[in-house]
């Protein structure tokens, strides 16, 4: 009996250590996990002893917050509105509970605690917080429902070269063995010029995560030193988008019409697929593709029919959190395929851009591009008695500023140089212009 007696003392011993210990959490280690971005471990080492500790304020906010950041964020609202429930005018406390909905997608919560948390006047910093997050509740309510956006671009502007044709008017032909003098028409060709662009979609959300869309842009420019190559075009699109912002997939159809000097030129009509990706909040990726058909109405330029089809990455990527400085690059190859017999035949290409913009204020950014995309055709052209291989190089720079929501304005440059092994297909070109834009969201 008095074995028994002393392993019951010893027993009842090691509990009540035990339970001393469970009722000693350190909360300024799991603090320091917290403030070196380790919520998970903090979590992990608090939530052991929320049977004995729930209640203590310090304790309770510390574990809650744990929860939030570490992914569990319904375990966060639990512990907040304990905290609250003891302490009303913990403002903390409150502003977390807020995050911990928004976390949830439980807007109307998140907004309801965000404003009583504005309400109290908190300090700047607290301000600027919550004034992102109800812009973006604001977005993410915008999101969920049908939406119609439209714009309308006028641009003036001087073109040296509207028909992108050769400057030598004499080219030797070797098939002839003779040297032909161009008509003034396949000659290049400058002229100053004015255009006008307008263009709408309309968005219906099917579900938070699919999207059918809908939408049309018509295109008119005059040049009047070269009224020979007015151009304009009406073109339309549909499809659907499925997914989250930060990773969606796009498939749409397209088609229009293209005029030259006033008179239908060609017939244009395809699909596009898009799949979009956020790596990280600075980083974003995605592989495209596209097929095109292009059919030539006048009987005389049908031989240029043609079935363009390509495949590419391009990713955009933000120097600085605040995307001050964006850089983006894309990739590409293709083939653009006779479909009846076409001088040169198909053409494979391939091709890379870069382009950058930085912000040097709200509303005003400087950018800029660098392009280049190499061509192989696969049938000697008869008259020239070569494979034609094109390369062409690419640059642009400008500024857009943005007078206020609804207004922008854009003066650009821009130089495109084409070279060739073939004469009549080199040319140079430059383009200056201002384009001023409205948007109606």
């Amino acid at each position: 009996m008095k074995l028994k007696f002393q392993v019951g003392l010893l027993v009842l011993a090691l509990s009540s250590a035990l339970s001393a210990m469970a009722a000693e959490a350190d909360l300024a280690a799991a603090k320091a996990l917290l403030e070196s971005g380790k919520p998970a471990e903090a979590y992990t080492a608090l939530e052991p002893f929320e049977s004995e500790m729930a209640g203590d304020q310090d304790y309770d906010y510390l574990l809650a917050v744990a929860a939030l950041d570490s992914g569990h964020p319904e375990k966060a609202i639990l512990i907040f509105d304990r905290v609250l429930l003891v302490n009303p005018k913990f403002a903390g406390a409150r502003m977390d509970l807020a995050r911990a909905y928004f976390e949830l997608k439980s807007d109307t919560a998140a907004r309801e605690q965000f404003e009583l948390v504005q309400a109290e006047t908190p300090p700047e910093p607290a301000k600027s917080v919550i004034a992102k997050y109800l812009a973006a509740i604001d977005a993410r309510s915008a999101a969920k429902t049908d939406s119609f956006t439209a714009y309308t671009e006028f641009a003036i502007g001087y073109d040296s070269n509207v028909n992108a044709s050769t400057s030598d008017a004499n080219i030797f032909v070797p098939a002839l063995g003779a040297t032909l003098t161009l008509a003034s028409s396949n000659l290049e060709s400058s002229s100053k010029y004015f255009s006008v662009v307008a263009g709408g979609e309309y968005t219906h959300v099917m579900s938070p995560k699919i999207k059918l869309f809908i939408g049309a842009d018509i295109k008119k420019r005059q040049n009047p030193d070269a009224s020979a190559f007015g151009t304009g075009s009406l073109d339309t699109h549909a499809g659907i988008r499925y997914g989250e912002d930060d990773n969606n997939v796009t498939v749409a159809l397209q088609g229009g019409r293209f005029y030259l000097a006033g008179d239908p030129n060609r017939d244009t009509f395809g699909a596009s697929a898009q799949w979009t990706m956020t790596i990280h909040p600075q980083l974003q990726v995605s592989l495209f593709g596209a097929f095109t058909a292009s059919r030539y109405v006048p009987t005389t330029i049908q031989a240029n029919d043609s079935n363009l089809g390509l495949a590419g990455i391009s990713w955009l990527y933000a120097v600085d959190p605040e995307a001050k400085t964006v850089i983006s690059t894309s990739a590409f190859v293709g083939k653009d395929g006779e479909d009846k017999i076409r001088a040169d035949g198909s053409k494979d290409f391939r091709g890379v851009r870069v382009a950058a913009q930085h912000r040097l204020r709200d509303d005003i950014a400087l950018y800029g591009s660098l392009g280049v995309q190499l061509g192989d055709y696969d049938t000697v052209n008869i008259a020239f008695n070569e494979k034609r291989e094109d390369k062409q190089y690419d640059a642009a720079a400008g500024v857009s500023w943005r007078v206020n929501d609804a207004w922008s304005v854009r003066p650009q440059v821009s130089i495109t140089k084409n070279k060739s092994n073939i004469a009549i297909y080199q040319y140079d070109r430059k383009d200056a212009s201002v384009t001023v834009r409205w948007d109606f969201r």
